[in-house]
This record gives structure tokens, sequence and C-alpha cells, in this order.
């Protein structure tokens, strides 16, 4: 293990960058992405980047979580606008 980085092979045969890690004193476990598409440079950026969460405090899984939950909340919004302005648009024929 490099670093906490790993390749997770699963009995299937698909294969994961892994990143484990400490934080608030218990262990985590973070993907990285899958390989062959995630290659070993592009996963060694990635472990860099949650690395530098980690020493500012920040948990790198949860930041992912919390940018997931805006991307589809700022979707999910915008769609919300386009109904109601093609609704304003055909109601007023």
């Amino acid at each position: 293990m490099a670093g906490g980085m790993y390749l997770e092979i699963s009995p299937a045969g698909g294969r994961l960058w892994r990143l484990k890690f400490r934080f608030a004193g218990k262990e985590k476990c973070m993907s990285l992405g899958t390989y062959p598409d995630a290659l070993l440079a592009k996963a060694r950026q990635r472990r860099e980047a949650a690395r530098r969460l980690i020493a500012d405090g920040v948990n790198p899984v949860e930041r992912r979580r919390a940018q997931k939950a805006l991307l589809v909340e700022s979707t999910q919004n915008s769609f919300k606008e386009i109904a109601l302005d093609w609704h304003r648009l055909f109601s007023l024929k």
C-alpha cells in the first residue's frame, strides 16, 4: 500500500482503486475510481487531493456526498423552474 492506496479486485473481476485512511480516530475507505478507467497517475492525483482535504480536517467521503447531493438538488431545481416557466407560458393561451 502506497500512502493508503491500493487496487481492490472483486471475485467477479471488478477492479477499484481504494484509499484507506483514518479520520477522527476511525478507519475509513473511499474509492478513487475504477481500473482501467482511472489509471495509476489519475488515482494518485485523487489520493493526493483526498490527503490534502484530510490534512485540512475535512472528511473527503462526506465532502463527495455533499457535492453529489448539491448536484442532484441543483438539477431538480432547474427542472422545477423549467416546468413552472412552461406551465406559465402555456396556461395563458
